[in-house]
C-alpha cells in the first residue's frame, strides 16, 4: 500500500532538524531545501537504449508526444539500486547480468522487489518551427503527453541564473512504506555534445547527451556539551547514501567557507572527542554519529 507522505523541498531560507542523543550515539533529523549554491554537481546522461541491459530497468512510457522529431528520452535514477534490484527481483535482468553488475556485490537488504518510480526522465525532439524541446517528466506517472515543453536554449552549463528549476515527484521507501518525495531539476545542453564531431550542435539531429542536476541539499542541527552544531549533506543526485558528502560546522562559522568532504564511515572531531559517521537513513532523512576513537587518534 503506498503512503501519500509528499515531502515538498523548503524555501532557500535555512530551516534545520532535531535530534536526538545519548552519551555514545548522536542521530541528527535533517530537513530537505532548494539549493542553488555552486558546489552542486551536475552530471550527464545519455538517451536510454534497448540494446544495454540497462535498459530492462527502465521504465515504458504510456505516451511519447507525436509533435516532436529527432526524440530522445534521458533517464537517471534517484536510486540505482532499487531501480536495478526490483527489475532483477521481478525477471526483467537475468541471474547472469546481476552478476556482471556491482550491485551482485553490494548489501542489498535496503532494497524491496515491489516496483517504484524512482526515476527521473526528461524527453527531448525538435518541433516544426525549428526549435529544440525538452519535456521533463515530472509527476510520476511515465506520462510526456501531460507535460509541458521547454525550449532547449544552445547555453551550455549551469552558470546560468535563468535556469528553469521543475519540481520532480518520485516514489521511495521509508521502511517498508512507499512514499512520495519531491526534488529540483535543472536541465541544460552538454558540453559533452558540443565537443562531438558529428553533431556540433546542428539542427534537427537526435540529441546524444543532456545535463541534468538536482537543486538540494539536507541540513540539520544539534548541540554537544552545550555547543551548537550543523550538519549539511550533499549528493550529486537525489540520494544521499553512500555517495553523499556531509560537513559538519560550529553554529557560529560561516558556512559560505567550508569546504565538503566528509563521508559515510569517517571520523569527525568535535569537543574533544572523536565521532564515527555511522549511518545515513532513509535517504538522508537522519544520520547517525557513534562516539569510537578513529585509529591512531589521541586526545
Amino acid at each position: 500500500m503506498k503512503t501519500i507522505m509528499l515531502s515538498f523541498l523548503l524555501t532557500p531560507a535555512l530551516c534545520f532538524g532535531q535530534y536526538k542523543s545519548s552519551d555514545d550515539t548522536i542521530v541528527v533529523s535533517t530537513l530537505k531545501q532548494q539549493d542553488c549554491r555552486p558546489y552542486l554537481n551536475s552530471f550527464s546522461t545519455i538517451p536510454e537504449s534497448k540494446n544495454n541491459c540497462s535498459k530492462r530497468s527502465f521504465p515504458d512510457y504510456k505516451c511519447i508526444p507525436d509533435t516532436l522529431d529527432s526524440i530522445s528520452i534521458f533517464i537517471t535514477t534517484i536510486d540505482s539500486k532499487q531501480a536495478f534490484y526490483q527489475c532483477y527481483k521481478n525477471g526483467l535482468i537475468n541471474d547472469k547480468a546481476y552478476l556482471d553488475t556491482m550491485l551482485s556485490r553490494q548489501d542489498t537488504t535496503a532494497c524491496h522487489s515491489r516496483f517504484i518510480n524512482t526515476y527521473v526522465s526528461v524527453l527531448t525532439g525538435w518541433a516544426k518551427n525549428g526549435k529544440l524541446y525538452y519535456i521533463p517528466e515530472t509527476n510520476n506517472n511515465f506520462n510526456f503527453c501531460d507535460e509541458k515543453a521547454y525550449e532547449l536554449k544552445k547555453t551550455i552549463g549551469f552558470r546560468n541564473s535563468t535556469c528553469l528549476k521543475h519540481l520532480i515527484v518520485y516514489e521511495k521507501f521509508r521502511g517498508n512504506d512507499v512514499v512520495l518525495d519531491s526534488t529540483y531539476l535543472g536541465v541544460t545542453r552538454s558540453i559533452r555534445e558540443l565537443t562531438s564531431n558529428e553533431l556540433q550542435f546542428k539542427d534537427w539531429i537526435r540529441l546524444k547527451y543532456l545535463d541534468f542536476k538536482f537543486y538540494e541539499s539536507r541540513y540539520g542541527d544539534f548541540t554537544l556539551n552545550k555547543k551548537p552544531y550543523k550538519v549539511a549533506i550533499k549528493s550529486n543526485g537525489a540520494s544521499y547514501k553512500n555517495g553523499a558528502e556531509l560537513i559538519f560546522y560550529h553554529d557560529t562559522i560561516d558556512f559560505s567557507k567550508q569546504v565538503w568532504g566528509c563521508k559515510l564511515g569517517a571520523y569527525i572531531d568535535m569537543n574533544n572527542k572523536s565521532y564515527r559517521i555511522a549511518q545515513i537513513r532513509y535517504n538522508g532523512e537522519e544520520v547517525v554519529l557513534v562516539k569510537e576513537e578513529k585509529p591512531g587518534w589521541r586526545k
